[in-house]
């Protein structure tokens, strides 16, 4: 299961990335802010990590495996920072522009600190149950569903433009992944469930704190005309 949908993850992280930061000296897209190439950076090491783990585990390296979590346990320190101070920079560049993007940027930093207070407790909670693999793979595993938020606004074709879409799109990978591991273990692992349940708690509650700017905006999805550019999605939109 892990294996399939770190693939997933991968390709996804990758397609959505690739035109302004992994590729973005071929295709010569415009500069991206230290901060931002720092940030990516972080995050993908975060997704390389967890890659170089599961393959330790699959080699049976459980030493080597355990003191790159030491590492590991440091790194998610950094992704936690480094996203939220890289949400809290854009909520203040268009505050302090007075721009029509301001009000949803507000609710949408709302979101994503909930996302990096997800991602911290699943952390968390995996390094205190560390000695327990069945508890410690599956809450790792959702610390990657914390990011498909950031990831899914920016894959190709634009199938996630609007925020409703985009919870969706979330709480389907999560059932996913219950799904997949019922199928292989033949019952449901509190754990997992236990995550399905945590997010719509805190997506609804921060929805429910949204007012009518929101609803405009993720009624349907979204292309807006940037001035003197082509459209683009307000999911995120960084310096």
């Amino acid at each position: 299961m892990v294996a399939s949908i770190l693939f997933a993850a991968l390709v996804f992280l990758f397609l959505a990335f690739a035109q302004k930061f992994y590729l973005g000296w071929l295709v010569k897209s415009p500069p991206l802010s230290l901060l931002l190439q720092v940030h990516g950076t972080v995050m993908t090491g975060w997704v390389a990590l967890f890659v170089v783990q599961i393959t330790l585990i699959e080699m049976r390296k459980t030493r080597i495996h355990q003191r790159l979590g030491k590492l590991g346990a440091g790194w998610a320190v950094l992704v936690i920072v480094l996203g939220t101070v890289t949400t809290l920079h854009a909520s203040a560049r268009e505050v302090r522009g007075h721009t029509e993007m301001a009000p949803f940027q507000l609710t949408i930093t709302g979101l994503e600190l909930t996302e990096m207070l997800l991602f911290a407790g699943f952390v968390v909670s995996a390094v205190w149950l560390r000695r327990r693999g069945d508890y410690h793979k599956r809450l790792m595993l959702l610390t990657l569903v914390c990011m498909l938020p950031s990831v899914l606004p920016r894959l190709p074709l634009g199938l996630f433009q609007s925020l409703l879409s985009i919870l969706l799109a979330v709480y389907a990978a999560l059932a996913l992944c219950i799904g997949i591991d019922f199928l292989q273990q033949r019952k449901l692992h509190r754990d997992a469930v236990a995550g399905l349940s945590r997010r719509p708690n805190s997506r609804l509650a921060q929805l429910s704190a949204g007012h009518c700017e929101l609803i405009r905006w993720s009624a349907a999805p979204v292309k807006r005309a940037n001035k003197g550019s082509g459209s683009f999605s307000p999911y995120f939109r960084r310096p």
